[in-house]
């Protein structure tokens, strides 16, 4: 859970409405508006949440909000992070295999010789590195080798956490 003063929600909200990237309607809530979404209020919106999140462990990125609302563009911005990440996966972690996302912003990925993806989770976690373990995306059993590493921060920052992931000795 992220503590959040309700105030530095509201502010959060209506920089979003300010930069045209969010509209409101009572009663139907707060949605982003992928279509009016620009690099230039990514940028501000993300100086924005940096700093209100600088104390937390939580890494937040709007970048994916402008990604969302131009197919090309996404594909090609995403290109270079999933070529680092799978480069770096290769070089770090050879026992880890995964097929490559036809879309989306995710590596599914096995850990080898029957590595439990919570266990390894949680000591990537306590390096600086998030992780998701199959267990909390899937209701379904048989999956504890998996991991989800999503490749959408810069380049140079995939490589150097998958150089950190693979020192992790679980």
């Amino acid at each position: 859970m992220l503590a959040v003063s309700r105030n530095t929600v509201a502010l959060a909200y209506q920089l979003l409405r300010d930069d045209g990237m969010a509209e409101s309607r009572q009663g139907s809530g707060t949605r982003i508006v992928p279509h009016r979404v620009t690099p230039a209020a990514v940028h501000r919106a993300n100086g924005f949440f940096t700093g209100m999140l600088e104390t937390s462990a939580v890494s937040f990125d709007l970048t994916l909000a402008a990604v969302e609302c131009a197919p090309q563009w996404r594909a090609d911005w995403l290109r270079p992070r999933y070529d680092a990440a799978a480069a770096a996966l290769r070089a770090a972690l050879p026992g880890w295999t995964w097929t490559p996302p036809s879309d989306g912003l995710t590596i599914w990925a096995r850990l080898p010789g029957g590595l439990d993806s919570d266990a390894f989770a949680q000591a990537a976690l306590r390096r600086g590195v998030a992780l998701v373990p199959w267990r909390l995306l899937s209701a379904a059993d048989g999956g504890r080798a998996h991991l989800r590493l999503a490749f959408t921060r810069p380049p140079e920052h995939l490589t150097a956490a998958i150089a950190t992931l693979g020192e992790i000795r679980p």
